[in-house]
């Protein structure tokens, strides 16, 4: 898996472990310094992103979607933030 060390600005630190199969989505663990409540929504949070497409608009949609699904509150950290981390992943092993 690569990852992708995120510190938000004024916010926490993401940092992702992230595998990607023709520029989507095959795996991904979201963990950090942040938090959400519920906090067992993490897990479909990770879920909702499997298969999505590497780019700014697929990632924010999937995550709004996820957050209609699933109502959470987000804690030092955006779904802006999110996408930027995972955009900005390290794609050396």
């Amino acid at each position: 898996m690569k990852q992708s060390i995120y510190k938000v600005p004024g916010g926490k630190m993401l940092r992702l472990f992230l595998e990607e199969e023709q520029g989507k989505i095959s795996k991904i663990r979201i963990t950090g310094d942040f938090f959400m409540h519920p906090e067992e929504n993490l897990k479909f949070l990770e879920e909702a992103l499997l298969g999505v497409n590497l780019d700014e608009s697929s990632l924010l949609a999937a995550t709004e979607n996820f957050l209609s699904e699933y109502p959470t509150e987000l804690y030092g950290f955006s779904l802006e933030d999110l996408t930027t981390a995972i955009l900005n992943y390290d794609y050396a092993d």
